[in-house]
């Protein structure tokens, strides 16, 4: 049975020489797409073994396009292609619960090897940074730093993943039917965010999650 991938991007070109790169490599392509929403509305239809996505956005970010897909989709495994080394960036990724973190210079036949693991299961980070991610767990480790007690992912997955949407402007309405949920279910969802993060408009709420976010992971 072929492996499934579908290969995410804002740029058509990238999307189409890497599904033609994976196909003709034994993976099957469900889609080539540059829309999150078209993403996963093909995600709902044909749910595939793993998402590519490429990292670096014009658009959005590509952590805000897997917040969106993981808040609805707990369990589809999801590979970020970055440029970024940061381990910040790094464990931002792994902390959303991302199951592959590749750097764009990993080579094709790495690429193959390392989504085909992921496509069985496994966990997959480019070779390169596994030491510098032992050393930033041993610095935090030594200085007491909690990444989790700073961390937006205090909110569940699918509140994430409103935050996102309520980040873009978006009202409760307009969430709702970008998620597929009642507007009940938004306002409550709306309304445990803002208690988490104590305070009491939207606004405010958005401004505490973008100041955690930039504290803790510069954009990849």
């Amino acid at each position: 049975m072929k492996r499934i991938i579908l290969v995410y991007g804002d740029q058509e070109l990238f999307c189409h020489l890497l599904g033609s790169f994976l196909h003709e490599n034994g993976f099957s392509i469900s889609k080539q797409s540059t829309d999150i929403w078209e993403t996963i509305e093909e995600i709902r239809r044909n749910p595939p073994h793993v998402i590519l996505i490429d990292a670096r956005r014009s658009k959005s970010n590509g952590l805000d396009d897997a917040t969106l897909i993981k808040g609805e989709f707990p369990l589809q495994k999801i590979v970020l292609l970055s440029a970024s080394s940061e381990a910040k960036d790094v464990m931002a990724a792994l902390n959303l619960g991302i199951d592959g973190y590749l750097l764009k210079s990993v080579s094709p036949e790495e690429l193959l090897q390392d989504l085909a693991a992921v496509c069985t299961g496994e966990l997959r980070v480019s070779r390169e940074l596994v030491g510098l991610l032992v050393r930033d767990w041993r610095k935090r480790k030594r200085t007491g730093g909690e990444l989790e007690e700073q961390n937006s992912a205090r909110l569940t997955l699918r509140e994430n993943q409103i935050m996102v949407l309520m980040a873009q402007g978006n009202t409760n309405k307009e969430i709702a039917e970008k998620l597929e949920l009642s507007p009940n279910t938004v306002k409550n969802h709306v309304i445990s965010i803002l208690g988490k993060f104590n305070v009491h408009t939207r606004t405010g709420a958005v401004s505490k999650w973008k100041n955690l976010l930039d504290e803790m992971y510069p954009r990849i």
